[in-house]
């Protein structure tokens, strides 16, 4: 997963919605970072190929505990 960090502060997570680009939140990110250390990535196809499953709120889960996962361990954590 490529993780993106931006800002200082309390770290929040924020999860693309269906697009699944980082990049098209980007004028939020940035506006957070002003206040927040902003972690985010993009989805792959395996977590946006079925919107209206459980199984795929699962894999949106198991995507932040990995984004979580990566952050502390770049901390050293």
């Amino acid at each position: 997963m490529d993780l993106i960090e931006r800002g200082n502060g309390p770290a929040l997570v924020l999860i693309p919605g269906l697009q699944g680009r980082w990049e098209y939140l980007r004028p939020a990110v940035d506006a957070l970072a002003q206040s927040f250390r902003v972690l985010t990535f993009s989805l792959d196809e395996t977590v946006r190929l079925k919107p209206d499953t459980t199984e795929t709120l699962d894999r949106y889960a198991d995507a932040v505990a990995q984004a979580m996962t990566q952050d502390r361990e770049r901390q050293g954590l």
